[in-house]
């Protein structure tokens, strides 16, 4: 299942998922965009959860009509989605904001924090996104150069 972006226009990352942070590594993507600017619905799906306070800050859990994913949005200024409530793909859900463990005047000011799960194992959100989740093919039997095959093949391609 690929993932709609829950920013248009997506801007670039401000901090991409599995780097280090301290003792741990970061699980999502971090995606910078002024306050109040709308969040949209990655995929048709029931709300799971919805958060207030923490290090998430509003943060809001969506499993994918697909009942595999998992995808979730934090940092929200406005939560417009509750617990059980059905969305679709696109719909606005909320707006950015920087609540949580945020500093609002530091690096990362207001952005949205994404987080994706596929069977429970997190996922490059970036990658879902643009519809390059790996594991899936790898478990289809494609092999390195069938991946290389597809990436020439991708409209999301980047040159190296």
């Amino acid at each position: 299942m690929t993932l709609l972006a829950p920013l248009s226009p997506l801007p670039r990352v401000s901090s991409p998922f599995g780097v280090p942070r301290g003792a741990t590594l970061h699980n999502g993507t971090d995606w910078p965009a002024p306050a109040g600017t709308p969040l949209h619905a990655m995929s048709d799906g029931v709300v799971e959860f919805r958060l207030a306070g923490g290090n998430s800050g509003n943060a809001v859990g969506v499993r994918s009509s697909d009942g595999r994913t998992l995808w979730s949005l934090a940092h929200m200024q406005d939560v417009f989605v509750g617990v059980g409530q059905r969305v679709r793909r696109g719909e606005v859900i909320g707006t950015v904001g920087f609540t949580g463990h945020v500093i609002p005047a530091g690096p990362a000011g207001a952005h949205v924090h994404v987080r994706v799960e596929r069977d429970g194992q997190l996922l490059d959100p970036e990658k879902a996104i643009r519809g390059i989740v790996v594991l899936d093919l790898v478990l289809l039997g494609v092999t390195t150069w069938g991946l290389y095959e597809l990436y020439k093949r991708s409209p999301w391609r980047r040159p190296l």
